[in-house]
């Protein structure tokens, strides 16, 4: 394998485990907040309380908090973190 490929790999690997931590302290901080209930935080994202968010749930949510991305993006977003 290229040996340059694999130095952008690795940059790859570390900037989204980076993110992925950074994620968690937020999570984490979240919690403690008195005033934030994970139904809440879900709403957001479908604006009616239902057992699933979809990439196109996820996007409107974007959309409301005023982040822009595409529908491809979100697809990949929901199905890194999508248990089932």
């Amino acid at each position: 394998m290229d040996p340059s490929l694999i130095f952008l790999l690795r940059e790859y690997f570390r900037e989204v485990l980076a993110i992925e931590g950074d994620l968690d302290k937020i999570k984490k901080e979240l919690a403690m907040k008195r005033d934030f209930t994970l139904a809440g935080a879900f709403n957001i994202f479908t604006g009616y309380s239902q057992a699933r968010i979809s990439s196109n749930d996820f996007l409107y949510g974007l959309e409301r908090l005023g982040v822009v991305c595409d529908i491809a993006d979100a697809r990949l977003v929901v199905e890194r973190y999508d248990a089932d």
